[in-house]
């Protein structure tokens, strides 16, 4: 009887390092630390440092952490808390998340408590320089009751609005740019 040499290994094309997801389950998901590294990401705003850690990044809120992690499964390239230098003031400026896939990339806003009291016009602020560089912000109000599936939930919603955008593109150009 012929035996497959493969039947004993888990994880043939991963290395030895992989935690499987009953060991996941065994360990705590978030560590907080006082004492973080010190680097750009999660630092956008001084006054309210990310201390969350997760999966190598930091983060402010728990939800932001399963976000990420959402992304992560669904194999999208995803930008935690990154921070930028906004024009000749050097201020500084973080989103949520971005995101790159299907050519184009997205900033994710995730709108909890903290939102509550923010004004539009305050959030179109904050968001006028990606409308202006034709880059999509998706916002999403945080339930009370998030949890893993509802990470999933944006994560998809956010790829299939980039999934059509890009379609939306693309036949506007093969139509010569003219109307559909």
């Amino acid at each position: 009887m012929n035996k497959n040499i493969f039947d004993e290994f888990d994880h043939l094309d991963r290395p030895a390092d992989v935690i499987s997801d009953e060991e996941i389950l065994d360990k705590p998901i978030f560590e907080y630390t006082e004492n973080r590294i010190q680097t750009n990401q999660g630092l956008g705003h001084t006054l309210n440092p990310a201390m969350i850690k997760m999966d190598n990044f930091y983060f402010r809120k728990d939800y932001e952490g399963f976000v990420c992690r959402a992304f992560a499964d669904l194999n999208i390239p995803t930008f935690p808390l990154p921070v930028m230098c906004k024009g000749q003031d050097r201020s500084r400026m973080e989103t949520d998340s971005m995101i790159l896939t299907e050519q184009q990339f997205a900033v994710i806003e995730l709108d909890g408590a903290s939102h509550n009291e923010e004004l539009a016009v305050e959030r179109d602020w904050r968001s006028k320089i990606f409308r202006e560089n034709n880059v999509l912000v998706l916002h999403y109000t945080v339930p009370h009751n998030w949890n893993m599936e509802w990470a999933r939930g944006v994560a998809k919603d956010a790829v299939d609005c980039l999934k059509k955008r890009r379609q939306a593109a693309y036949l506007s150009f093969s139509n010569g740019g003219g109307q559909l």
